[in-house]
Order: C-alpha cells, then structure tokens, then sequence
C-alpha cells in the first residue's frame, strides 16, 4: 500500500495551442483516514491560464467539498474537504481545467516544500499532514503545446467522412439547382407571349 501522496493520472500530453488542458489530481492515502486535502500547483502563466469556458474545477465523489483559486500568476491552490475520513488509492480527487496560450514544452508540479506545502491531513485529534512528498508518484506533468496543425490528429485536411460528406452536399445543391432552373424554364416557356 501507498503511503500519503499525490500525483497526476496522466504524467504528459501535447496539446494546440488554444485547447482546453484537463489535468487529473489523484490522491493515495495509504492507510491513513483523511478529511481534507490541499493541493499547490505550480505552473507556468506565460504557456497556460485557467480556462474560462468551462468550470475551472470539476470534483469527484471523493470529498463533499473541492474548490480552488489562483494564488498568483504561477501557482494554483485546491482544496478538498470531507465531513467523515476516508481512504483513497490513487483515485481522482478533481480535474483542474487550463487552456493553452502559447507554443513550448512545460511542466505542471506539486509544491511540496516547507512555505506553501501541498498537504493531506488526517482525521486524527491532531489534524496532521501525513502527505509522503517523496513517495509522490507522476510528481510532475511534462505538456508539449504546439501550433493546431502540429498536433497529432489536429490539421486543416478533410477525413474520408467530411469529404464524401462536402461531396454529397455539393452534388444535391447542383442537383436541386437543376431541377428548379428546369421548372422555372417550363414555367416560363407556358407564359403566353403578346
């Protein structure tokens, strides 16, 4: 069994620049009974910024309560909170939801260090922080952000479906244009000329 950590789900990804980044926070308690969880996110302001065209945070089942707030222009903060312990191993604890700015290789971290220390606390009388920051697992998210058509998958060409798709529409427009250029022709040949 894991001891007390955080990590990511996903340890790297590329994405274009523009498109929305989900960054998965798991959470492992080990055999510790937890009711809160405070989660410090370092990141790089000049390559992502938290998006706004969808909800910035998206929580599990996990904790009752998960919420968070830039701290400064590099540094987010979530918390998670339970009214009753509980026990995870390597579940999701939220989605945080960046967008992409700008082209470049980054990474996404946990800070883990004695100022503004991510934390997991336990349910004891004491409420202390069991976070392991060593045994943390996927501490880091390495991000590849590229132009749109540099992405795998993300380019200006048409897939067989949209062609045959653009060519179906293409010839029922000519289609329909014939036969009412026909008709309007029949309709004006019955007009009787003075």
């Amino acid at each position: 069994m894991s001891k007390p950590s955080l990590s990511f789900l996903k340890n790297q990804g590329s994405y274009a620049v523009g498109d929305i980044v989900p960054v998965d926070i798991a959470i492992s308690t080990g055999k510790e009974n937890v009711i809160s969880a405070d989660v410090y996110l370092k990141y790089n302001s000049e390559f992502l910024e938290l998006a706004s065209s969808v909800p910035d945070i998206v929580k599990t089942d996990l904790f009752s309560m998960v919420s968070g707030k830039n701290i400064n222009e590099n540094l987010f903060y979530l918390y998670a909170i339970n009214q009753k312990p509980v026990q995870a191993q390597h579940q999701k604890l939220a989605t945080v939801y960046f967008r992409a700015k700008k082209e470049g290789a980054i990474e996404l971290s946990y800070l883990c260090d004695i100022s503004k220390t991510s934390a997991i606390i336990s349910s004891d009388n004491n409420f202390k922080n069991v976070i392991d920051c060593q045994s943390t697992s996927f501490h880091t998210v390495k991000l590849q952000l590229k132009n749109s058509n540099q992405v795998l998958g993300a380019n200006n060409q048409f897939t067989k479906t949209q062609t045959v798709l653009l060519f179906t529409a293409t010839v029922f427009a000519i289609s329909l244009f014939l036969i009412l250029f026909y008709r309007y022709k029949k309709l004006i040949n019955k007009i009787p000329k003075n």
